[in-house]
């Protein structure tokens, strides 16, 4: 059937976008090729099937998703044959040998479900006009965050707490609270700024 619409107006529709991919996947497998459907996150599929597979042969992972970079570096490691495990970078065509060799000690890639999340991923806003590269800079400051977090006897407040707290460190900001840190840009945008400051 020819395509009358615009693609992403058609694959808006979920039941479309599932349709396509009940598809595609139809045609993969008469091909020959290996298909696996998510049920959930996507992503974190990916990377255990790619380790899984790392384990058998050699495994390049074909993604733009600095989402699937960072949690493969944190899986690499439930991986027997980790050296075997690369990723493919489509915007620059470049293969990452070795996942192995990242600049990251083992505590940080233990923290880096956490800095994930906190810079921004498919299931979290991203901060506005803060990166990925700006949180793993600042991962000396928020070890104490990040503890809480992936520690398993963590409270509910302390992750809580925790939670609001590290915003506060990856903005830079001196507040005690995220309320007060809204409070003071706030002021200060008003204070600097020529016109009227929507609030």
């Amino acid at each position: 059937m020819r395509l009358t619409m615009r693609k992403r107006a058609l694959l808006a529709n979920t039941s479309n976008k599932q349709a396509l991919i009940m598809l595609l996947a139809e045609y993969l497998v008469k091909a020959d090729v290996d298909v696996e459907h998510a049920q959930g996150e996507a992503d974190y599929k990916i990377v255990i099937s790619a380790c899984s597979s790392a384990n058998r042969k050699p495994t390049v992972v074909v993604a733009e998703d600095s989402d699937v970079f960072q949690l493969m570096i944190y899986h690499a490691d439930a991986t027997d044959n980790s050296e075997h495990l690369y990723m493919n970078d489509k915007k620059t065509d470049c293969v990452h040998h070795d996942i192995e060799e990242k600049p990251w000690t083992h505590h940080s890639q233990n923290a880096l479900p956490f800095l994930d999340a906190i810079s921004g991923c498919d299931t979290t806003s991203k901060p506005y006009g803060i990166g990925k590269v700006t949180v793993l800079t600042k991962y000396a400051s928020l070890k104490p965050y990040t503890s809480v977090f992936m520690a398993t006897s963590s409270s509910r407040k302390d992750i809580e707490k925790a939670g609001e707290d590290a915003p506060l460190v990856i903005y830079g900001s001196s507040s005690s609270s995220l309320c007060a840190a809204r409070v003071s840009k706030f002021q200060l945008k008003v204070a600097t700024s020529a016109g009227y400051v929507h609030p």
